[in-house]
This record gives C-alpha cells, structure tokens and sequence, in this order.
C-alpha cells in the first residue's frame, strides 16, 4: 500500500486519530480525522453528577517516549488503503490503547503532526498549540513501557515508600536516624539489601520517558492523567512522593551497588528527579503549598496522628511553627477543593497558575538534565510553560530550518530574554566555562548553551540564577535585601551589536586574578592556608584569613541558600580536620603502593629490557606537568642512561615531588580532583561515607559540595580571595557589571578592545555593593563577544 498523503490543516486545527476496534494481532487500521481545537464545555457538580467537561472532541492525548529505534517496522493502516509507518514503541502503545469493540480516539504526534517534512511550518504551528491539545484532551495516557525487570515489584515498592514519604525525606528532618525509626515503628519495611526490589528500582527510574523534555508540558498542562506501566496503573500523586523520597534519600538508590556501579544510581536518580521536577510544577500550578492548600491539609483526618505531626511532637521539624502535611490523603484533599476552578480555567482557555507562574530561566533550569532527540526541542518543548515568552516574538519564534542550528537558537533566546532585563540571570548561566561541550571556536560566550543536556555531576549552581528569581520585578530595593547585590540595586541595560553578536553593557573592572589554587576546592584546607599566607606576606592575620577561607568555599551561604551562620566556622574546622586526616591516611596508602611496586620494577628492567621505557616514560608524561626543574634534569638523565640505579634514583625523586606531581596531575585529568576525594574518602575509616559527611560537620559540606569541582580558589591582585570559574588563568579580570547579583571573569579577546566572558566568580567582600560606586572604578562600556 502506499504511504498516506497528509493534508493541510487549517487554521485552529489539528489531526486526531480514529483508532478502529482490533481484536488478536490484526493489522492495526484506523482514520485521521481534521477537527477544531474547540474549549470543552464546564458543568458544574449536580445532585447525581459531579462538575465535569464535555468535550467537542473527546479524544485521549498520549504521552510517551519514541525510543532509541526510530525505525518504522509496523504500520498503521489509514483508511484502508494507506499506511504510515511506526516505530516498535509506538506499535506497542496503539497495541494497549485498541478497543475490541469500539473506535478510539487520540492525538499522538508521531501519527498526527507530519513528520516527513522536518521544516515545515505545519511542525512550527502545532507546537505552539501543543499545551491547549493537552489541556483540552479528554484524558492524558502516559506510557512508560512494558512489565520489565521486575518492574511490579518496584512499583510495589514505590507506592508503600510513599506512604511514609514524610519520614524518609532526608531535607525535611533535622534526625533522619530518628525519622527512620519512627518510619520503621508505622510500618515502613524496606527490601533486605540483597533482594532484587532495589535492581527494580533504579530499572524503573531508568527508563526514557522520565527523561524526555517534551513530556514536562505534556503532564503540567493535563486535565486527568494515568500513568501505564505495561498492565499496571500508577497514580502519579503516589509516583511523586516516591520521587521525592529517592531524589532526598540518596542510599535508597545506592543499596546493594559497589563503588564500580555506583554510576547506575546516578543515573536512576536523575530519572526520579526529572520526574518529581515536572510533576512539583503541576502541583504548584494547582496552588500546592499556597496558604489555602495548608489549611486545607490540615482539616483533613483531623481526628488521626498523621507523619508530618508525629514528626512535629518529636521535635524533628523545629523549623516549621506548624508542620507542613506533604501526604497523599492532603493532596487528595486539595485537588478535590480546587478541581472545579481548574476545569472552568480549562473550560475558558486558561492555564492558570494558581502560584507564581515560572519564568523561561527557570523551567530551563529546572529541566536543564532533561533530554531531546532534536537540540533546539530542548528550548521549543519548554515554551508552553513560561511566564515571559511570547511565541510570536521574533526572538522566541519556533523554526526547524538548517539556517536555524542549536547556536543561533540559543543566541536568538539569550538575546529576547536580555532585551527583557533578565541579563544578569542569563549571563550567570553562560560562560566559556559551562560552553565546554560546544565544538565551535566561534561560539558566543554571553549565550548560554541550552540545547545540551547537563548531566547531574556538571550542574552549575548559578549565583546570579538564583538572586533573579528572589527579585520583584520594578522594587530596586529588595536587591539589598538579598545574599548577593555586588552591582547594589542598579539594574542592566544592555544594547547588541553586529547583528546581536556582541553584547554591550557598563560595568566596573574592579581587579585582576593573581593566583589561582590548584585542586578545584577539594584539596586539603591547610594546603589553601599556607598558599593564602605566603601570598598575604610576613605578619598575615592567619585567624583573618581562615575565616575569609572557610566563607568562600561555601560562597557564604547555606545549601538552602541562605547566609552562612557563625557555627559554620565550628563545622569547617572539624571538616578541616578530617580532610587531613583523609589525605595523610591516603597519601600513606599511595606511597606504600608505590614502594611495594618499586622491586617489581627492578626485577622487570633486569629480565625484560622494555619494560624499562615503562618508569621512562612515565616521568616524561609527569614532566610536563611539573615545574620543578629538579624533575626536567631527572627526566634528562634517565634518557642518556639504562642503569637500573638511574631508574631507583628517578623513582625515589618522583616520590619526593609526589604532592606537586599528584596535584599537576589531577588538573590535567576530567574530573581528577574529583576522583581523587572520592578515593580519600573511601579509604578513610572515620571519614565521612555518605554524601553530607559527619554530623559535626554535615551542614558545612553540604554546602561545599554544590561548588566544589566546579570553580577553582584564587586570589586577586588586591588581595581578595575568591571562587573563579575552571577557565580563569592569572591575568583574567574580574568586572562587576551593572545588574550583576555577582562578578563576572572575563578575558580579552583581542586588541580591539572585546572581552569573553568565561563565568561568574565569588569575591569575598565584594558581594554586597562594597566595591560598586568606588571612584577608584568608573563604570564604562564592556564589549562581550
């Protein structure tokens, strides 16, 4: 049969499919029907009917993945006469949504948006329409896949941990030992740590479609949904609390794995997060968390001891005056409350937050792990559900054309949301630093690379991101108020240049880098320390220059983002503490290593000469990493001379330069320094073996592991000490520029005056205006290209 020929759509409308009743393994037949996006009709609740929408149209809208094939082996017959191909994934989902008995109607997008013609406008005008076909549909049907490794029994085990989701989540306790405990006293009974439930699990989480962008908009903006998972339904209220529970209970997702597959958790978690990401945005637009959703919670089953009070009269939740209730049955509650404004906002053409609506910067960040088949879908997918962005703005049009790549479509973006006064937020997520995976020497520094996909170790935790989203738009003042204000509460005016290539904006250059630390902040304290008080000179205040220290690695600020308390200054010297001890036991390991290793060398060069080029070059490769020039004539000797006791002489100098080696070393290596911490730790017994640390210093590191291995440590030519991004060499300048939250390091990029910008930094005493307004830095044009 021949494929079949789409027809035009017009105005308004949109194709649905009339899946044709199918009984056995028949050819699966069915019509595309042309029919008006219309609004649903509200009816409001009767003495024998609940408040509900009729639809014009009744169809049911289907979320799902199209998976790594994008073969089409099956068809689809239209009409009787005409197929269109489809992939194995889709194949399986018509396979559970064909009736015996009646047609079915639905909207999927492989089927009723052309696909063939890539470019198309067709593409462009049904996206936009992509958050009214959702919300209108009768239903959302979300399709995870077939019954696969086990995965019953980790739906089982989802929906019993989310019963107890008020226990198990680590950030709302201030006692998990004790939280635990109470879950374990109500019920909670947790898998042995060899059972296959755990394997489960982390399967589920893995599968595709938790990672799929376009999915976010496709569940926010669903009337009803259900979630399939072969024969299985979940209720993703259920789905959510476990999603919470594994993205703040990290050793959920570890149990039963060793430091080789410990890469799988990582994974599996971020398949949890994504999910509670986008199902947090749909409750929050129903109002979850708003004052009228606590009420609401707590009127509900007043007459029994539910967690979140339980946890409450142990004194677990000292932070909330009246602990919040995050359980299934207030959740119920409230939807049940809202549910009749939400179908006559539906019924009205109206997606309405019933809280503050996200912004494109922030749905962009809250997705930024997410992942597209197309790159600029990553950007087209998100639009339906932001504040700020009109589709019809030049800027932020829909196109798929080769003369629109991932790059000009981000400049494009960048560019509007500049325009708009979001500057500083969108600088804050740019950078050469966070460009590392673009290919292109040409890429504009200003703009952000928002087609690839971050994974969760890459992750910048953007200062300036996060001051733009406390602002109130129009009340300078409140920048004051926050935990950065380096440009005080001036506010961006930015102008382009050379068809929007170069940005224009005033700034301050308020210093210079002088010295940049190696280590990327997870080298030992004391090592900072000694560096810190060479540089400062004779008679440094050493107790000054701690507190600078321990300040700026956690950038003054809490996990939560609030200022650093003084009892940090408690917690950074235990942690200090330990890290010594960490290091020395695992520096003793490496050399004891080393020296069992050296008699084998020996006896090797004797039988086998070859081996001999082994130590050699060895200290060649280490060569170009060290700047001692004992090490260079070493290295010199070794290759005038074979003597087997050149090569002990060699070694022994290598072990003495062990600490400049191994530091020169892990910079050069991805993620060395990173590695390298990781192996202290596990090595050493009283270390810390989960991701907070020890208690007497929990808090502390949780704050420094959102920046560490992410900017390295450094000093200005005034004297400052600072958190500057991984590109940033000595010379580099640090600019404060108008509406900046925080510095910016940028570079020259030539002679005519152009500068790159290559990330935001942080300089102690400078974050709160100190420097802004000094006459000793006059504000003046800065070219970014």
């Amino acid at each position: 049969m021949e494929p079949y020929v789409y027809k035009p759509l017009g105005q308004g409308e949109i194709r649905v499919l009339e899946l044709h009743p199918n009984i056995g393994k028949q050819p699966l037949t069915g019509s595309i029907l042309h029919v008006p996006l219309t609004n649903p009709i509200y009816h409001p609740k009767t003495a024998d009917k609940e408040e509900h929408l009729e639809h014009p149209h009744g169809y049911d809208a289907i979320s799902y993945t199209w998976g790594k094939d994008t073969t089409t082996p099956y068809s689809l017959v239209i009409d009787g006469d005409r197929t269109i191909g489809v992939t194995a994934h889709l194949h399986y989902v018509l396979q559970k949504i064909v009736r015996p008995d009646t047609s079915v109607l639905v909207w999927i997008d492989a089927v009723c948006i052309n696909q063939a013609d890539r470019d198309s406008e067709e593409k462009a005008q049904q996206i936009r329409l992509m958050p009214d076909i959702y919300r209108i549909a009768k239903r959302v049907q979300i399709h995870l896949g077939p019954e696969v490794d086990d995965s019953p029994l980790a739906i089982k085990f989802l929906e019993h941990m989310a019963e107890y989701m008020e226990y198990l989540d680590e950030s709302l306790n201030i006692s998990n030992s004790q939280a635990y405990a109470l879950a374990l006293e109500n019920g909670y009974a947790p898998p042995g740590k060899e059972d296959k439930t755990w394997n489960a699990l982390r399967s589920f989480w893995l599968r595709p479609w938790f990672r799929r962008v376009w999915v976010v908009q496709e569940l926010v903006n669903a009337t009803d949904l259900v979630i399939h998972c072969g024969d299985l339904e979940i209720d993703w209220r259920k789905l959510w609390l476990a999603a919470r529970v594994c993205q703040n209970n990290n050793r959920l997702m570890e149990t039963g794995l060793t430091m080789f597959t410990y890469h799988i958790a990582v994974d599996a978690l971020e398949g949890a997060n994504s999910f509670f990401t986008m199902a947090d945005i749909r409750l929050r637009a129903w109002g979850y968390m708003s004052p009228s959703y606590m009420v609401v919670s707590w009127c509900t089953d007043k007459d029994k001891q539910v967690p979140a009070a339980q946890l409450g009269e142990r004194g677990l939740r000292p932070h909330e005056r009246l602990p919040l209730r995050r359980d299934l049955p207030a959740l119920q509650a409230y939807e049940r409350l809202m549910r009749p404004r939400l179908l006559q906002d539906h019924a009205a053409g109206r997606a309405k937050f019933n809280l503050k609506r996200p912004g494109m910067l922030e749905v962009l960040n809250r997705t930024r792990t997410f992942l597209a088949t197309n790159p600029v879908d990553r950007l087209y997918a998100l639009l339906g559900l932001a504040s700020d962005i009109d589709t019809d703005d030049p800027n932020f049009r829909i196109e798929y054309s080769a003369e629109q790549p991932p790059a000009n479509v981000c400049q494009r973006f960048a560019a509007g949301l500049i325009k708009q006064g979001q500057g500083a937020a969108v600088l804050g997520v740019a950078g050469t630093t966070r460009q590392a995976c673009r290919t292109t020497s040409d890429a504009l520094s200003w703009v952000p690379d928002w087609t690839t996909p971050i994974r969760p170790n890459n992750a910048f935790p953007s200062m300036n991101l996060m001051m733009h989203g406390l602002t109130v738009p129009g009340n300078k003042d409140i920048r004051e108020e926050l935990l950065y204000c380096a440009a005080g509460n001036s506010t961006m005016e930015a102008r382009f240049l050379d068809e929007d290539r170069t940005l224009v904006v005033r700034g301050a250059r308020i210093d210079t880098v002088l010295h940049i630390t190696q280590g990327q902040m997870f080298a030992p304290p004391h090592w900072y320390i000694a560096t810190l008080q060479a540089l400062a000179g004779p008679g440094a205040n050493t107790e000054v220059i701690e507190d600078a220290l321990w300040r700026t690695l956690i950038a003054n600020r809490t996990s939560k983002g609030e200022q650093a308390p003084p009892e940090f200054a408690v917690q950074y010297q235990a942690y200090k503490q330990r890290l010594i001890e960490a290091f020395g036991l695992a520096l003793i390991i490496l050399a004891l290593l080393f020296v069992i290793s050296l008699p084998c060398i020996v006896i090797l060069a004797r039988l086998v000469r070859m081996v001999y080029f082994v130590p050699l070059y060895t200290i060649i490769f280490f060569m170009g990493w060290d700047d001692s020039p004992l090490t260079t004539t070493v290295a010199t000797i070794l290759l005038r001379n074979y003597s087997i006791p050149v090569v002990l002489v060699g070694c022994c100098v290598l072990a003495w330069r062990a600490r400049a080696l191994l530091g020169s070393c892990l910079v050069k290596v991805d993620y060395g320094w990173q590695y390298f911490a990781g192996f202290v730790m596990a090595v050493n017994p009283n270390g810390p073996r989960h991701h907070n640390g020890p208690p007497e210093c929990a808090d502390f590191m949780q704050s420094f592991l959102l920046l560490a291995g992410r900017y390295n440590l450094g000093v200005t030519a005034n004297g400052y000490i600072g958190l500057f991004p991984l590109a940033a060499k000595v010379g580099d300048e640090i600019v404060i520029l108008e509406g900046g939250f925080v510095p910016f390091v940028l570079r020259r990029a030539g002679d005519d005056g152009r500068y790159r910008l290559l990330g935001e930094s942080f300089v102690h005493n400078a974050m709160k205006g100190e420097l802004w307004g000094d006459a000793r830095f006059p504000l003046e044009e800065i070219y970014i290209v």
